[in-house]
């Protein structure tokens, strides 16, 4: 399964107008959260003085943009959308007419090698299937310059990881005080994935959704959800996507193979992590 045809499902152009309209109340890890703009921004302060930077994005993440932008660093983003990447900047707040946008597949894009300072992802590499990875691994390897770095939020699970049912999430979360509604939506999405085999599937809670929408709103009325919580959901529940989650062993075999992890560390949701790598 290629890039091209798992993407171009995964946000048609049809999609866009309702993505942009929820973007607010979208709930990472659909969409990138302050904790980890809070990361990004920590260690690139760190790692990188020099303002002459070249800096590539994947996908069209307006925060990770905008990062690069309020720095000053030369900003190319690529998607293989490129109403994606129009529609996202209308949430950017730095001066976008300063980027490149290229509108490509990333397993199959010709880019200049040895080229970029720095390559960003935040969830970007778990829209590829397993079989993709080494590759796309092997062009961002090529398309960083010998001292450049890769820094990405992504996710894997190891042998200690219990997959539970949809049915088991909403009822363990419904005899909670407290919910924590990032980790109850990352769970919700991992229900969906049949992560043996790891290939990429479809989120479709359909069945018995009027049972859970009912749920949500009593939360909210018991004050265990916020308002914004409360749509959040309601618009991840009503919405189908595809993604995959990878097995430890899957992940950083390919990953070591081009890259020298510098560091690592659990991110906000369950199973995320966060790599700071130079290219090998």
């Amino acid at each position: 399964m290629t890039l091209k045809k798992n993407l171009s499902q995964y946000f048609p152009d049809n999609s866009i107008p309702s993505l942009v309209k929820n973007w607010r109340v979208t709930l990472p890890p659909g969409r990138v959260s302050p904790y980890s703009i809070k990361i990004y921004r920590k260690y690139l302060s760190q790692l990188i003085k020099k303002k002459n930077i070249k800096t590539l994005v994947l996908g069209s993440t307006p925060e990770l943009r905008d990062l690069c932008l309020a720095r000053g660093w030369h900003l190319t983003s690529i998607d293989i959308n490129h109403n994606m990447q129009l529609a996202m900047r209308r949430f950017m707040k730095q001066n976008y007419n300063q980027e490149v946008l290229i509108n490509a597949d990333w397993l199959k894009a010709s880019l200049p090698q040895n080229h970029f300072d720095l390559v960003l992802s935040d969830w970007a590499v778990n829209m590829v299937s397993r079989v993709d990875l080494p590759k796309l691994f092997l062009n961002i390897n090529h398309w960083l310059k010998n001292t450049g770095y890769f820094f990405e939020q992504t996710g894997y699970f190891d042998k200690t990881f219990q997959f539970k049912s949809f049915a088991e999430i909403i009822s363990h979360y419904d005899h909670q005080k407290n919910i924590n509604v990032n980790d109850l939506r990352w769970l919700l999405l991992l229900s969906t994935w049949r992560a043996k085999d790891e290939k990429i599937y479809y989120q479709d809670y359909s069945d018995n959704l009027k049972k859970h929408l009912t749920l949500l709103d009593n939360w909210y009325k018991q004050n265990r959800i916020t308002e914004k919580e409360l749509a959040g959901l309601k618009i991840y529940l009503n919405s189908k996507k595809q993604a995959v989650i990878f097995k430890k062993e899957t992940y950083l075999s390919s990953f070591e193979k081009y890259f020298k992890i510098l560091d690592e560390f659990p991110g906000e949701q369950v199973l995320s992590r966060f790599y700071l790598a130079k290219k090998k």
